[in-house]
């Protein structure tokens, strides 16, 4: 993965594999299984943590209105976490600005996760297209990178991926492609 435009791509080696997929025309399924591998490294190292504890905040609270500023004061408590990286806290407020309207319960977290989930993928594939405008010189390939990208946004499937988090699972749900024509994973970064 170091010859072509993903190899200056400022992602780590999960999305770099996606743009690579992009930038070598693989196979449809082979670069959506790259896309959720990304998104799945990502929202674990990044939510694992707070997930089971607004899991808590949620279900402990059936009553909307009645205890609303109790729920907003303990989601409130886990943002102030110092280290919270970006895409916790877009998760937090999402959960405080469903906690605003009064959605507790056992649907809410889980509508949350996934916006959130949906948004990180979806930005992560417009950074992807961003650079290849900026790095590719052939107007083919941009073309194909860039139908390539809104096709993935429009179908992403974070289902899996949500409901592991909601779970606790420590197993990964997103197998890789292994057969995956043209990539190199490089060392270490087995199946």
């Amino acid at each position: 993965m170091t010859d072509g435009p993903s190899a200056s791509l400022s992602r780590n080696r999960r999305w770099k594999r996606v743009a690579r997929s992009y930038e070598i025309g693989d196979d449809v399924a082979v670069t959506r299984a790259n896309i959720q591998d990304a998104v799945e490294g990502d929202c674990r190292r990044s939510m694992s943590a707070i997930v089971p504890a607004l899991r808590r905040i949620f279900d402990d609270n059936g009553q909307p209105d009645l205890f609303a500023a109790v729920d907003q004061s303990r989601i409130e408590r886990l943002r102030q976490n110092a280290g919270l990286d970006p895409l916790a806290k877009r998760l937090l407020d999402r959960c405080r600005y469903l906690a605003d309207l009064g959605q507790f319960g056992p649907a809410a977290l889980p509508s949350a996760l996934a916006g959130v989930v949906t948004e990180h993928a979806g930005d992560h594939l417009m950074h992807i297209m961003q650079h290849a405008e900026v790095e590719l010189k052939d107007p083919h390939q941009l073309k194909t990178i860039r139908e390539g990208v809104q096709r993935d946004r429009q179908h992403i499937d974070v289902s899996d991926i949500c409901n592991a988090l909601l779970e606790g699972s420590p197993k990964p749900v997103v197998r890789r492609v292994s057969d995956a024509k043209g990539l190199d994973d490089g060392p270490g970064l087995g199946p």
